[in-house]
């Protein structure tokens, strides 16, 4: 069976996308460019962002929503000795608490 699951591993691997990747340092006008399309673009209007991280996060997760499965990512943190959740775990939970552990951690 452990040969099996490094096959299965393996062509797993093989079958994902692979993406070239292009490093430009941090300075260079690539990255500046890429940068910029990050903010908004309609002119010189700014957005005040006043939300604290508790505030934030019961915004995008609510709390009525993670209150239903509140012991997930509990449960699955205490099966790893080292207290973190693997992204195999992380897959597992519901929508809500995957962003929350993905904003947390």
């Amino acid at each position: 069976s452990r040969k099996m699951s490094f096959q299965q591993v393996e062509q797993q691997q093989d079958e994902e996308p692979w993406t070239t990747l292009a490093y430009h340092s941090v300075d260079s006008d690539e990255a500046t460019s890429e940068r910029q399309m990050l903010f908004a673009s309609e002119g010189d209007q700014s957005v005040t962002f006043s939300l604290g991280q508790e505030e934030y996060l019961d915004l995008v997760c609510p709390s009525e929503q993670l209150s239903e499965d509140s012991t997930l990512a509990a449960h699955a943190a205490e099966g790893s000795s080292s207290g973190h959740v693997s992204l195999s775990q992380i897959k597992s939970m519901p929508f809500p608490h995957q962003v929350r552990e993905h904003l947390i951690r």
